[in-house]
């Protein structure tokens, strides 16, 4: 290997840049290889500036740009024709679990003239790509082959995704040697979460029409008839299959609530009028009538109060000055001003379900934020920046208290006040596992803030209910049905769960529906996922604050996240916690507590493997946040739980924390666990 030709890795990229500075990273380690060429093309999402931040920490590599999409195969080409390596390494830009060690196992055999190709195929890393490597290993983007192969490549029949059966019909068609090389670990997303589940269904669609395009104009069937009669045809039924079990995946995903008549019946129905002042808390305008406006009727209708808490105006959506507005380059202020169209159209639906102006509490704080406040530190992290607004303070006039620097401490301190205050008997809520950033955000912070207050003043203890928007795809079906029922989300109905429902009449749906419609803004950005939530019922998830004694043994519901990357409208995708991956087999929690200690046991469905790590995280009221890591009972192979025990008088015996963990499997988070709230007698 001492006289051998440079190595060329070519890396095509569409839209990675979440994923490929992992990639090249990797590369840069393998000190074999000589040039890493990168083929932007034509990505709007920063896939180049990534590439570029690498690329200062290595000069082996080299950055090309397409001006649009041109697809895979003339990516590759393009990159072909700028290197004189006679060995090209071929890899996906979006690769997972990727090592140095999977480099050199596919370029070992061509180097060394084994053989003339090899082929990457992923095994042991995610079961969708391990049975697609599988049933079709001809399609993997990841080989190591001689440049010269290139040469006799059918141009027309290598466009877009037909490049790998193209490369694989020249192969065949000279008896070249190829060897298979497993790739332990490795794994990407399918097409289904990189771009959603209507547009990746099409993009999906769209690959095999090339793929077969490719066989066709390669003449793949004269080649492979006689060598290979049931491999063709367990090529196409493997296709199918596969499309067929990525189809079935998400859509059992996408009706993620269980909908027969025996399981809404057996719903607790919550009763509003046992309530006399009601205090709802919004993460955005909508939120509160997408949740509760029929509760909001029928509470009103019993001369009970209800006051209406909107901690941001909604001013973080990306594109809504362009889509609205027509700002081709939204500024600041332009962002202000949709918050400030949102303020005023929640004043016009909130009228419509009968709560006055003066009864509606706005705060202010950053859309896109809340989750960031949430998670610094208090003391040294303050104050915060609104990504869109960039403003460091409550922008908007008329507020509960203009101009107060964002900051996690004031917004605590904000609704502790506005519950002292105000004293509410019953609290709505966003739920903790909704998988919004800024709705978990502000569960968190309002249930911290209902502890603080339980905590001193033993006489009061509201009654708490969670409401859950964003949900893998939840509601379903999308759109206008106004008979039908909604029920909660699968993976939220655990043992140790507690849903109820509350029942509208015709004209509550009614009104609601009517209500829904005055949020001009977000029915053009969103289509019909708003009028989606007006149906016959309303759900809930009784919520209580849990008061832990010195001596105490509780059982918690894990309140489960979604680990994928929040989008950036306010509508999320599929929730790949439905996926069966490794450390996403969460049941539940088990606290006990002996004076000034109190063990965490999280819970499993399934045998705890030695590459899963979880993190506990402790927080205070103070705005610290502590971590610590959670170990296996007994034998890494056999345990089932995760635990952790905690010296209060370390935190300096508070009366309140908050606590949540991540599961993390090769240190990829897998899995995730919505906020609990204690307060310490």
């Amino acid at each position: 290997m001492d006289n051998i030709t440079e190595v060329a890795v070519i890396v095509p990229a569409y839209n990675e840049v979440n994923y490929i500075d992992s990639v090249l990273r990797v590369l840069c380690d393998v000190d074999l290889i000589g040039e890493i060429i990168v083929v932007d093309d034509g990505s709007y999402d920063g896939t180049a500036r990534k590439v570029q931040d690498v690329a200062a920490l290595d000069k082996r590599i080299r950055l090309i740009r397409h001006p649009h999409n041109l697809g895979k195969g003339q990516a590759i080409l393009t990159a072909r024709s700028v290197t004189k390596a006679s060995v090209l390494l071929l890899l996906d830009a979006d690769l997972m679990g990727l090592k140095p060690m999977h480099i050199l196992a596919l370029i070992e055999p061509v180097i060394s003239q084994k053989t003339d190709m090899t082929l990457g195929l992923f095994k042991d890393g995610k079961l969708l790509t391990d049975i697609s490597h599988c049933a079709t290993p001809w399609l993997t983007g990841q080989r190591c082959i001689r440049s010269s192969i290139l040469d006799e490549l059918d141009i027309n029949a290598a466009s877009g995704y037909g490049f790998e059966t193209a490369l694989t019909l020249i192969v065949y068609r000279n008896n070249w040697r190829t060897e298979t090389v497993w790739l332990r670990g490795v794994w990407h997303l399918p097409s289904e979460f990189h771009h959603g589940l209507l547009q990746g269904i099409w993009q999906r669609m769209n690959m095999y029409f090339q793929i077969v395009r490719a066989w066709y104009v390669g003449r793949g069937w004269s080649i492979f008839w006689c060598k290979a009669k049931k491999k063709i045809l367990l090529f196409f039924v493997s296709l199918f299959l596969l499309g067929l079990i990525v189809f079935t995946l998400n859509t059992s995903v996408a009706y993620s609530a269980a909908g027969s008549a025996g399981e809404f019946d057996n719903l607790p129905v919550f009763v509003v009028s046992n309530f006399h002042r009601m205090l709802i808390i919004s993460p955005h305008p909508d939120d509160e009538t997408l949740a509760a406006g029929g509760v909001i009727q029928q509470a009103l209708a019993k001369d009970s109060e209800v006051k209406v808490v909107i901690v941001t105006n909604g001013d973080g959506q990306r594109f809504a000055p362009v889509m609205l507005n027509s700002k081709l380059c939204p500024r600041p202020r332009d962002y202000i001003a949709m918050g400030e169209r949102r303020q005023a159209e929640v004043i016009a639906a909130l009228d419509k379900l009968g709560v006055q102006k003066n009864n509606i509490v706005f705060l202010g704080y950053p859309d896109r934020g809340t989750s960031s406040l949430w998670l610094a530190d208090w003391q040294t992290q303050c104050p915060y920046t609104a990504s869109y607004t960039r403003v460091e303070k409550d922008p908007y006039p008329g507020t509960y208290r203009a101009g107060d620097p964002y900051c996690g401490s004031n917004l605590l301190i904000d609704l502790q006040t506005i519950i002292e205050d105000y004293r509410p008997d019953l609290i709505i809520l966003p739920h903790p596992a909704d998988q919004h950033p800024d709705h978990g955000a502000v569960s968190d912070f309002a249930r911290l803030a209902i502890a603080v207050v339980t905590a001193g003043d033993k006489n009061y203890l509201p009654e708490v209910w969670g409401y859950i928007v964003h949900y893998g795809m939840f509601p379903q079906p999308r759109g206008t049905h106004l008979n039908q029922v909604l029920m909660p989300p699968k993976r939220l109905m655990g043992k140790n769960n507690h849903w109820g429902r509350v029942d509208l009449n015709s004209v509550q749906v009614s009104v609601k529906y009517s209500a829904i419609g005055e949020y001009f803004s977000q029915n053009f950005l969103l289509g019909d996922f708003l009028y989606s939530f007006a149906r016959r019922d309303e759900l809930f998830e009784s919520l209580p604050i849990q008061v832990i004694p010195p001596i105490s043994f509780v059982t918690l519901p894990v309140f489960i996240h979604n680990a994928a990357q929040a989008h950036n409208s306010d509508q999320p995708g599929v929730n790949n916690e439905e996926f069966p991956i490794k450390g996403n087999l969460l049941t539940g929690w088990q606290t006990a507590r002996l004076n000034d200690k109190i063990w965490l046991d999280l819970q499993m469905k399934r045998d705890i493997l030695p590459d899963l790590d979880c993190t506990l995280r402790l927080k205070l009221t103070d705005g610290r946040t502590n971590t610590m890591d959670l170990h296996p009972i007994g034998s890494i192979f056999s345990s089932r739980d995760f635990v952790a025990q905690v010296d209060l008088t370390a935190l300096g015996n508070p009366s309140v924390v908050a606590f949540a963990a991540e599961i993390r499997q090769g240190g990829f988070l897998v899995s995730k666990t919505g906020w609990h709230i204690l307060v310490l007698k």
